[in-house]
């Protein structure tokens, strides 16, 4: 039996209880910056991701990293388990750049790829005694990213690039150039996620001392640099953005934090708290900047910041050891070489995880899809995904796009459709007909564009949920069968006094067809009278002018 030091094996052993907190920290944020009828996915892909890809480095990326090699200071399974924590990092940064359209599948196959390949080769040219450990640039020697700020962050952050890039968009967020806000539902959530995430980040910078009856100093100084340059960041975020956009955005400040937590964790170990200060600072506002930039300017769909906090701030503090670090750093020392050693190994890592991850993501695409389909996307995908129901749809995601969900029929091969007598009905008799429209939610820009082209644009619109005589369909949650599921539709509401009723049905139901169960119904009524409450008009009249 190996003398190991028990303070060593604590000491690495409880920090990697703090890595992995941070995968809960990481659930949290994402479901609160996303649409609620993702959560599920979300907190499954968080929980899969962890044991599909810490299998996949148990089994072959630890072994690519690192050979044989081992630590003396405790037992190896204790290593093993603390750098699977930080391969599951680098791994579950992708799902917030790609939430709320990838296929599980697809998104498990590609985290199994980063943890048994991408992550693994990256580490080995820093970690593992690889090539850029041995970069020598004039004095001065090796790669420096102590815990992970190129390794597992930046890594991270570029395949999360990758990934949005090939999945693409959401529906809805960009029309006509511009980028439309959807908004996150639980912000609460993700203050907690980041909260949680800066106590794991402590454990992540300061384990990654590894020994600490060796290093009992230098771990207090990551824990002070860590926590100094996040609130600077918090700080630094929210004053830039109450200058940007007149209040402080909470979004952004939560981003910009991390931003901060990201930037140091590189140099955490080489520069003094002045510096770690000047990177905090920087790394907040540089965090606002590109998020907004990312967003706006590349139209890249990355709902929770992955890219810019990660990616972005990754390489920033990567490259800000040369700028600040105490032994060799541009702006501390004068010295231009290990700037130089910095900015060719993080090209190095950028450009490496760039075409690994395109390549696999595209045999993927090629092979069982990348993507879920438009209907799967607009219904969620704790429901396309994973059969749990839902209460609500987004209106606002589909209300300029119009999906061709399923090929439509011909009258003579849609459903067969059962007559029923009924009675008749004289309309021309009512001056005032309203018509209650139930229909597919995907259905609505496109009936919206219909109705206003007749000359209807009055309407609303209301979520609602139900289900025929057929109950709808059948669904399991936690193995229990549901009898009846509720569907969701949308009830639009129109009155029609000018455009005659026959023209208004017509084009609803010309518009709402496609032939298959589902398609919706009309129903129409005599409305004996309206009283617009402003000024008392009635009848016709109270259609009329400016809306109420």
């Amino acid at each position: 039996m190996e003398n190991y030091s028990v303070m060593d094996t604590v000491w690495i052993l409880m920090s990697t209880v703090l890595v992995f907190i941070m995968q809960a920290g990481f659930m949290l944020l994402e479901t609160g910056l996303t649409r609620k009828k993702n959560l599920a996915n979300v907190a499954i892909e968080n929980l899969m991701d962890f044991a599909c890809g810490g299998i996949a480095f148990l089994l072959v990326g630890f072994r690519l990293m690192y050979g044989k090699g081992s630590v003396p200071y405790f037992p190896k399974s204790a290593y093993m388990a603390f750098t699977m924590m930080f391969c599951a990092t680098a791994a579950t940064i992708v799902s917030g750049a790609v939430v709320g359209r990838v296929k599980f599948k697809a998104y498990l196959i590609f985290t199994v790829c980063v943890s048994a390949i991408i992550y693994p080769i990256a580490g080995h040219w820093v970690w593992g005694q690889g090539w850029l450990s041995r970069l020598s640039i004039g004095e001065f020697t090796g790669f420096t990213d102590f815990a992970g700020g190129a390794v597992v962050h930046t890594v991270g952050g570029v395949a999360a690039l990758m990934a949005s890039l090939m999945v693409g968009p959401r529906i809805g967020k960009f029309h006509d150039g511009k980028s439309n806000v959807i908004a996150g539902h639980d912000i609460k959530a993700a203050t907690l996620g980041t909260f949680i995430l800066w106590i794991g980040w402590l454990g992540f910078n300061a384990g990654s001392v590894l020994s600490i009856e060796n290093n009992l100093e230098e771990a207090a100084n990551i824990f002070l640099n860590t926590n100094i340059s996040a609130v600077f960041a918090a700080v630094s975020a929210m004053i830039f953005t109450r200058i940007r956009f007149n209040k402080p955005d909470v979004t952004m400040i939560l981003s910009g934090t991390l931003g901060g937590l990201v930037a140091i964790t590189a140099g955490c170990s080489e520069v003094s708290p002045m510096g770690a200060m000047i990177i905090g600072i920087v790394a907040g506002v540089l965090t606002v900047v590109m998020i907004e930039v990312i967003d706006s300017r590349f139209k890249v769909d990355d709902p929770v910041g992955a890219v810019a906090v990660h990616g972005v701030c990754g390489i920033f503090g990567t490259v800000a050891i040369g700028l600040f670090a105490q032994n060799g750093g541009l702006f501390t020392t004068g010295h231009l070489e290990r700037l130089g050693i910095q900015l060719i190994g993080i090209l190095a890592i950028v450009v490496w995880t760039s075409a690994a991850s395109g390549i696999i993501l595209l045999i993927i695409k090629k092979t069982v899809g990348l993507r879920v389909s438009a209907e799967a996307e607009i219904k969620g995908l704790d429901w396309s995904e994973h059969g749990i129901p839902y209460d609500n749809v987004d209106l606002a995601e589909i209300n300029d796009y119009v999906p061709k969900l399923e090929e439509l029929v011909d009258v003579e091969n849609a459903v067969p459709v059962e007559s029923f007598a009924e009675p008749a009905v004289d309309q021309s008799m009512a001056a005032i007909t309203k018509l209650e429209i139930v229909a597919r939610p995907e259905k609505f820009s496109a009936l919206k564009e219909a109705l206003n082209e007749i000359g209807v644009t009055g309407m609303t619109v209301t979520n609602v949920m139900g289900c025929g005589i057929q109950k709808g369909s059948t669904e399991f949650y936690r193995g229990v069968s549901s009898e009846v599921y509720l569907r969701p539709k949308i009830q639009i509401n129109i009155v029609v006094t000018k455009v005659p009723v026959e023209k208004v049905v017509e084009t609803v139901r010309q518009t709402l067809y496609t032939g298959h169960i589902g398609d919706g119904k009309i129903f129409i009524y005599t409305v004996k009278n309206v009283i617009k409450i402003r000024t008392d008009e009635r009848g016709y009249s109270a259609l009329q002018g400016a809306d109420d």
